[in-house]
């Protein structure tokens, strides 16, 4: 299991409400002690100002941002799940499903991918998101080919029936003609 943002704001909001919890007891419990002298606080002004001189206000903030990576993290694990589900996934069918554009669709796979979601590639033109179970099962996908021109090795996905150009030569091969590296 990787650890997340949210984990580490989650873990840092229950430091910061226990530390807060102390403060307040420890305050409380000296208003509670002391003698009924004149010049005794209100116990409103007691439990105020342990509360916001105390870890509280930064407490209430990470425990907010544990909320937003949480969901945050929800969000792009139930999108890498739905692409590891499909194995080839067309960005405008993705888009259409998630209603957003086709560009922040692709935006949102290349964040699930950073984040370690789900592995894959996308096509040369960016239109298919290429599962790495896809990748690997398939025969006819070439995951990054050798040139038959110049013998160089090229890092691009070439699916079945398109042409591949040579990022050194500028050579164009079918993807049947390549063999496999």
């Amino acid at each position: 299991m990787r650890v997340r943002a949210w984990h580490v704001f989650l873990i840092l909001s229950v430091l910061f409400t226990i530390l807060t919890l102390v403060i307040a007891t420890v305050e409380i419990s000296e208003y509670i002690d002391q003698d009924n002298d004149f010049e005794t606080k209100p116990f409103s002004t007691v439990v105020l100002n342990s509360c916001l001189t105390s870890p509280f206000p930064i407490a209430v903030i990470f425990i907010i941002m544990t909320l937003f990576f949480y969901f945050r993290t929800r969000k792009m694990n139930l999108l890498g799940e739905r692409l590891r589900s499909y194995r080839i996934t067309k960005m405008s069918d993705l888009a259409g499903k998630m209603g957003v554009g086709e560009q922040e669709a692709k935006r949102m796979v290349e964040r699930c991918v950073g984040g370690k979601f789900v592995e894959g590639k996308f096509d040369p033109g960016g239109k298919y998101f290429l599962s790495r179970e896809y990748i690997d099962l398939s025969t006819d996908v070439l995951d990054g080919w050798q040139c038959p021109k110049c013998s160089k090795y090229n890092h691009t996905i070439l699916l079945p029936g398109e042409y591949g150009k040579c990022d050194h030569c500028g050579a164009m091969w079918k993807g049947s003609e390549i063999n496999r590296s």
